[in-house]
């Protein structure tokens, strides 16, 4: 195959918008490799959408046809082949894609919404180690207000989990036009919140991995503007210098204040970043099979069928960026690169965050 990454790739297709009269329209790339600019029925809605492991959401409500035939245009500008920039990359344990993986890679998705949206829901639980008898929950939202209109509503959460007591919870919120803001409920405010006797999630081979679901819903005018659910883990993951080993100190870790063994091993999804459900599952059967219970994503993230895969079978994770790279060439990055960088760790942290499988982010190997 020649270097594909010599030249821009032009992407064209068309879709039919649902109807969603006064409703919002958000437009969302979960993942453009490495530079893009977007058009939505002949308006350009971005001059440049830049980073590989970036999100990239826009509020197209006005230019949307609503319940008719809409055209997308994309012209990408692919990674570069020198690796010279803040894209995935392969060293020499795994062979590189002649486009470097270049275009659309992740899930393009239309969402329909009525005036305020919500992003990115996420638990945080912190333990009274050594105890585990009990569980403080905050619970995190953004909400955005797509509209030009103040907004207030009302944002209502539930967490649930069969053969335990549900907990149900409140807050009314205001937000001003095109304001995003993230919402927290916390325990010391919603008493409920306070959990007595959880059900912990645990890697193998500590015990089982038992998962609650929390269901979050903004209504506003006693309407449904928006809600999102998300499967989450009461655990807690803590770490420690080890004294002087021969001269070195070692870094360990501690889930709900037991020390883990942590076997693991690298692992790339696919070469050509392409998505099967049934694959991404047995890939992470064969990790349990073979004793594992670590896997390390270096670089090459994204896949959030294998962190939710993860989740379920009880095997953490290590995400992180690929070593020897420009990744950590620090010194060289321009002001556009800093930029991409932060809003890279932004994107791949809320992608994270909300799984219990997630040990720890390596900023290089």
């Amino acid at each position: 195959m020649p270097d594909l990454t010599t030249q821009n790739w032009w992407y064209r297709g068309e879709f039919v918008a649902p109807t969603n009269s006064g409703g919002q329209f958000w437009l969302r790339f979960k993942g453009i490799a490495y530079r893009a600019k977007i058009w939505l029925n002949g308006t350009q809605v971005d001059t440049n959408g830049v980073g590989t492991m970036v999100s990239h959401d826009y509020n197209v409500t006005s230019l949307i046809l609503s319940g008719g035939t809409n055209v997308l245009a994309i012209l990408v500008t692919p990674p570069l082949n020198s690796g010279n920039n803040l894209s995935f990359f392969y060293v020499d344990w795994n062979p590189k894609p002649p486009d470097r993986n270049a275009g659309i890679w992740g899930k393009v998705l239309l969402d329909t919404t009525g005036p305020v949206a919500l992003r990115d829901p996420y638990v945080k639980t912190v333990l009274p180690l050594p105890a585990t008898n009990s569980a403080d929950l905050t619970v995190y939202v953004d909400a955005i207000n797509g509209s030009t209109n103040s907004v207030t509503g009302l944002l209502t959460g539930q967490i649930t989990k069969p053969g335990y007591p549900s907990i149900t919870f409140t807050q009314n919120v205001r937000l001003n036009a095109n304001e995003r803001r993230e919402i927290a409920f916390d325990p010391a405010t919603f008493t409920q919140l306070y959990v007595t006797n959880p059900a912990l999630w645990w890697p193998i081979p500590l015990g089982s991995p038992e998962l609650y679901n929390l269901q979050l819903t903004f209504t506003v005018n006693g309407q449904p503007s928006d809600s999102k659910s998300v499967d989450f883990g009461i655990r807690q993951f803590t770490d420690y210098i080890t004294p002087s080993i021969y001269g070195s100190t070692y870094r360990g870790y501690k889930v709900n204040g037991q020390n883990v063994l942590i076997r693991g091993a690298d692992y790339v999804w696919d070469m050509l970043m392409r998505w099967n459900t049934k694959v991404n599952q047995t890939h992470v059967n064969y990790a349990r099979d073979m004793g594992l219970n670590m896997i390390r994503f270096e670089g090459i993230i994204g896949n959030e069928e294998i962190y939710d895969a993860a989740d379920r079978a009880g095997i953490m994770l290590m995400p992180g960026y690929v070593c020897c790279t420009y990744w950590v060439s620090w010194s060289s990055w321009t002001t556009e690169d800093r930029a991409v960088a932060n809003a890279s760790l932004d994107t791949q942290m809320r992608a994270m965050r909300a799984h219990p499988s997630a040990l720890v982010w390596a900023v290089r190997k």
